[in-house]
């Protein structure tokens, strides 16, 4: 089976961004899904059990309250793409939610607008001048990258077009798609909803265009090379085979050898029940592209966090910034960064 390390750290990447499915779901949904291709991903469906978990606890997921005299914040880390029917309210999030002024999410669905049609375009059109992902791949893996390309479901020429870090992420979406996972389930899609229905305000803590063009962009030789040694080892030529391995929990140890499984949804399970993770494990030593990847993604952003929620508490009112949990977690987050900078952040639940 083929290790999945590499299309693990891409979705992560793509979840961290929370438009990062919204990306994913604008550039497949214009390319119906032949015969073919629905037969193969109604075997792997098969294959997960779809969207089967059990959530034998009661959710209790972190948040945080950063307040000042006429100000508070309240701080919710969150999973932007879930299966139907996953469980992640509490009686205190509800309360939260129904005393607050505003919402605040990492780029609302009104300030993306048209800007994702537009950035898949940009980025197409500075691709161009490239040779092709499978022009890059030595012969027989490029045959399996086709191959991989027309499971998806997208137009493969324009997929094989596009940067490599944009048609990995987008591998990694479909895969949590065929698991049962949907953005209209993701945690800030059903409270914008309910911000909208109450007539509150919803905005934006950043430009997230912004940081995905960056990372698109980048020197993407490493990762290449990852991609070349992991089509490599896909032996059997299956499909069914690449996704099932990628998408059954089972990761490299530490010796990169030796292969360990958990459960299904087993990160959901862990964010729902209030456990703080350091994403930073997941790309470190791994290359140059990562390095620079989680600067852009996870530490750069968190210090543009920080210094907005500094300058948010000179504004009166009562807020919720629901965003992702990972960027709450861990040695950069912006829990931390607030505390090194003298303000009283509190874990209440």
């Amino acid at each position: 089976m083929i290790r999945h390390i590499m299309i693990k750290r891409i979705t992560i990447a793509a979840g961290f961004l929370a438009l990062g499915p919204a990306l994913s779901a604008q550039e497949s949904a214009t390319t119906p899904i032949d015969s073919e291709r629905s037969d193969q991903i109604s075997s792997i469906q098969k294959i997960e059990g779809t969207s089967s978990f059990v959530q034998d606890y009661e959710p209790n997921p972190a948040i945080w309250r950063l307040a000042d005299d006429d100000t508070i914040i309240y701080i919710f880390g969150t999973f932007h793409v879930l299966p139907a029917g996953f469980r992640w309210r509490t009686d205190r999030l509800d309360q939260i939610v129904g005393e607050v002024d505003e919402l605040v999410v990492e780029m609302s669905d009104e300030d993306v607008g048209d800007g994702v049609s537009d950035l898949l375009r940009e980025l197409v059109e500075q691709s161009s001048s490239s040779p092709p992902i499978s022009e890059r791949l030595s012969e027989p893996n490029a045959q399996k990258w086709q191959k991989l390309l027309h499971l998806t479901g997208d137009e493969e020429q324009a997929f094989d077009r596009m940067p490599l870090f944009l048609s990995l992420m987008s591998i990694g979406m479909v895969q949590f798609g065929q698991g049962g996972s949907a953005r209209e389930y993701g945690v800030e899609t059903v409270l914008e909803a309910e911000f909208q229905a109450a007539q509150k305000p919803i905005s934006s803590i950043e430009n997230s265009l912004v940081y995905f063009r960056e990372i698109a962009l980048l020197d993407d030789d490493s990762l290449l090379q990852e991609l070349e040694n992991n089509l490599s080892e896909w032996n059997d030529g299956s499909v069914e085979n690449l996704f099932a391995a990628a998408t059954s929990g089972a990761d490299d140890s530490s010796d990169g050898d030796a292969e360990i499984t958990v459960g299904p949804f087993s990160s959901e399970h862990a964010w729902a029940q209030g456990e703080l993770q350091d994403i930073r494990s997941e790309f470190e030593d791994s290359g140059a592209f990562y390095a620079a990847m989680y600067e852009i993604l996870i530490v750069k952003r968190n210090q543009a966090w920080t210094v907005w929620l500094q300058d948010r508490l000179d504004e009166p009112g009562e807020i919720l910034l629901a965003a992702g949990a990972g960027h709450f977690e861990g040695d950069d987050s912006v829990i931390l960064m607030l505390r090194e900078q003298g303000l009283q952040v509190d874990r209440i639940q």
